[in-house]
């Protein structure tokens, strides 16, 4: 088990597919605790190193970003008893009425009772703002100098081998400065 800090430096590109490796990781099941430890604390020192990023990141979202508007409707549990008795009663009444009468009648009680979810809109980034908030992330990440990060060595044993073998292979090349191959895994990263 890791007993002392080792130093890497890498690009910051390289430093999300990191810490997004190990937020993968750290989610599956089967990982002895000693290791889920030394991987999480990996985790919090790229996370640490990458706070002015990810602020950069959330800076430049809410600059190209825009507010959607959820345009879906439901009608709440508590209205709905009420909402089948005036809809039914329009159909009771069927033959009495015309089709456009009767989708009138439809429509005003969908009207009534139809209400907006509370979390009415959400911020997306518009197709054609895309490819420009995408290069200036890129931009801003190749400028910036490559980051030293402290890390601690994991082995590999047999049981923390089939965990991994779950992560497609380019997120194991992310995170394998940190992994030390024991005798007994079968893992190839190279």
């Amino acid at each position: 088990m890791p007993d002392d800090t080792k130093k890497i430096t890498l690009t910051v590109q390289e430093l999300i597919a990191a810490k997004n490796t190990l937020d993968q990781l750290l989610s599956l099941q089967g990982i002895d605790y000693k290791k889920v430890y030394w991987l999480d604390r990996c985790r919090k020192s790229i996370y640490d190193k990458l706070k002015p990023w990810i602020k950069f990141q959330s800076e430049v979202y809410e600059k190209y970003a825009i507010i959607q508007l959820d345009d879906r409707k439901f009608i709440s549990w508590h209205e709905y008893t009420n909402f089948k008795k005036e809809f039914l009663t329009i159909f009771s009444s069927f033959k009495d009425s015309k089709i456009s009468d009767i989708i009138y009648n439809i429509d005003l009680v969908f009207d009534k009772y139809e209400t907006n979810y509370s979390s009415a809109s959400v911020k997306v980034i518009p197709a054609e703002n895309q490819s420009i908030y995408f290069e200036e992330l890129e931009k801003k990440a190749k400028s910036i100098d490559p980051i030293e990060i402290d890390y601690w060595i994991v082995e590999v044993d047999k049981m923390f081998d089939e965990v991994l073998k779950q992560l497609p292979g380019n997120s194991l090349i992310a995170i394998e400065f940190i992994l030390k191959m024991a005798e007994t895994s079968n893992l190839i990263l190279h």
